[in-house]
């Protein structure tokens, strides 16, 4: 069997199947791949002689477009021989005399078929490769036969004109059928062949009408619409052609090849089939998932007209999706239009700054690939902290965040607007910041009655112990001590009114600590009410401290 390999690739050349394993998984390298996509739509590619390290004779290529629905190429199907056995039971056959045949050769002279010469082998001679590939059929006589011997020689040649069409582009390589006959066997017989030449000439005038029409323009006319017809992909039925000749045996070749393709085809299009399926189903699924969630999601086109929008956002402008679909944000008849407005300059603004977020590389050719983001996904904080965008619609406050996403490769970029409605959140969160404020206002206040209460029990004890006392210099050494505390008090006082005041090195005095100790105890004893506690002072000598004398107070 001629086949080598039958498979499938998608646009990039990534393998999607094949009947063995003969290709490579990345086949972009392919040149067939980049003729195809760029070509048109019914294009198919026939490569040159190549060698493969798989296989251990040499190859021929042949490339055909799978059109997706809208008639752009979807992928490639490609059909690898063996051209020696691909072509060897249409070419080795034709022969005449002992030594007459044909070869097929290409426009560089390597062989292609030759019952003489191996596949893929090179004509040495360029000027014979020169001679036997012109534009037009053609007989020429050369020095050199093709086959490495060197005597005059009589070789007809003639382009494959329906094949040219499709190699000039593929390959810039043409291909012509190359017919040699030894000369010695060609010039030997003159007379017979003058003879047989005009008998022959009699004959084709009576008969070429009628032999020409039945046995060789019909039939190859045909061949030739049926070859237009699988080239198309059309279903062909099998040719029957009785002439008994190379025509005949390139039918049957014909009528083997299209029973090939239609059973690839029809594997192929179960596949597509399964595929399509599979697509509907997660169409579906996806957009039951977005339907379902209590966020508003709308897709905008690159023109910033709605493609896509779930119930939530439905429910939002109370508008079905027949009134939204391939309209802008301001084209619904929504009012007031002042926040929708501001929605959609932010929309143009954000479309206009996206960037591609990573390029990838295949076979060293920079590939531009935008990264989906996914607006549904959980975040670990919170809406309001995630969405800092916020705005109001119809007494509703709404948190919004616009994302970039594109939808297959090669397609136009797209945005997207996500809308959370944060009413009840916002509320909360104004519940939450006043009570933290009531709370710090409990805590200053806690704190100023702290900050009085503790210079305020030194007055109420040395005024205490005054009202008690007779001895003048103690009477007048508890008063100074009243004095001290109630400037404390007033210094506190003066402290509120300005709210805070940073500490700064004025306030800060050398400070005793044995004599904030002595004056701590003498306070304490003082809150006992009695005199018959006596306390001796030993007390270590340190250096004063450069700080606030409050501060001392306070701690002791």
């Amino acid at each position: 069997m001629a086949t080598r390999a039958l498979f499938v690739t998608d646009a990039s050349g990534v393998l999607r199947g094949s009947v063995n394993d003969f290709p490579k998984f990345i086949n972009a390298d392919n040149p067939a791949l980049e003729k195809i996509l760029n070509g048109k739509k019914d294009m198919v590619f026939i490569g040159s002689i190549y060698n493969d390290l798989k296989s251990d004779s040499p190859l021929v290529q042949f490339a055909f477009p799978i059109v997706g629905k809208r008639n752009k190429p979807i992928g490639v199907l490609f059909h690898i021989f063996s051209a020696k056995e691909l072509f060897s039971s249409s070419i080795e056959p034709i022969t005449f005399g002992d030594t007459g045949h044909v070869m097929l050769i290409d426009s560089k002279g390597v062989v292609i078929d030759c019952p003489i010469l191996p596949t893929g082998f090179q004509l040495a001679d360029p000027f014979l490769v020169q001679s036997v590939t012109r534009p037009n059929p053609n007989w020429v006589k050369i020095q050199g036969d093709g086959h490495v011997g060197e005597e005059l020689s009589i070789i007809g040649f003639s382009p494959l004109e329906q094949t040219r069409k499709i190699t000039s582009y593929a390959t810039e390589n043409d291909w012509y059928t190359f017919a040699w006959q030894a000369s010695d066997e060609l010039f030997a017989p003159m007379k017979k062949l003058f003879f047989w030449i005009a008998i022959a000439a009699v004959v084709s005038v009576l008969l070429i009408g009628v032999m020409a029409a039945k046995k060789i323009v019909q039939p190859i006319r045909r061949l030739q619409n049926a070859a237009a017809r699988i080239g198309k992909g059309e279903k062909v039925g099998v040719l029957k052609i009785k002439t008994g000749d190379e025509i005949e045996a390139l039918a049957d070749e014909v009528n083997s090849m299209n029973e090939l393709l239609q059973q690839s085809f029809s594997g192929l299009e179960n596949q597509v089939l399964k595929k399509a399926e599979e697509f509907r189903y997660l169409k579906e699924y996806t957009d039951s998932i977005l339907m379902s969630v209590p966020d508003a999601v709308v897709i905008f086109d690159p023109d910033l007209k709605i493609e896509y929008s779930n119930v939530a956002f439905e429910n939002i402008v109370e508008k079905g999706v027949e009134s939204l679909s391939g309209k802008s944000l301001l084209n619904l008849g929504l009012y007031p239009i002042g926040p929708w407005q501001t929605l959609y300059d932010v929309l143009k603004k954000d479309f206009e700054n996206v960037k591609p977020s990573s390029t990838k590389t295949l076979d060293d050719r920079p590939i531009e690939c935008y990264t989906a983001k996914d607006p549904l996904a959980p975040k670990e904080s919170s809406s309001l902290q995630n969405m800092q965008r916020t705005i109001k619609l119809d007494h509703k406050i709404f948190a919004y965040k616009v994302f970039d996403l594109v939808i297959q490769e090669g397609s136009e970029k797209h945005i997207g607007l996500l809308l959370r409605d944060v009413t009840e959140e916002v509320d909360l969160h104004d519940q939450l910041t006043l009570a933290d404020k009531l709370s710090g206002l409990g805590t200053l206040t806690a704190g100023i009655a702290h900050e009085l209460n503790n210079p305020l029990v030194s007055i109420m004890g040395f005024t205490e112990v005054i009202l008690d006392e007779k001895d003048p210099e103690k009477i007048k050494k508890y008063a100074k001590k009243v004095f001290d505390r109630s400037k404390d008090m007033a210094s506190v006082i003066l402290n509120m009114s300005g709210y805070i005041r940073a500490p700064s090195t004025a306030d800060k005095k050398e400070v005793d600590i044995n004599e904030r100790i002595d004056a701590a105890i003498e306070i304490a004893i003082l809150a006992t009410y009695s005199d018959d506690i006596h306390l001796e002072f030993f007390f270590h000598p340190f250096h004063p401290y450069l700080q606030s004398r409050k501060r001392f107070n306070r701690f002791f």
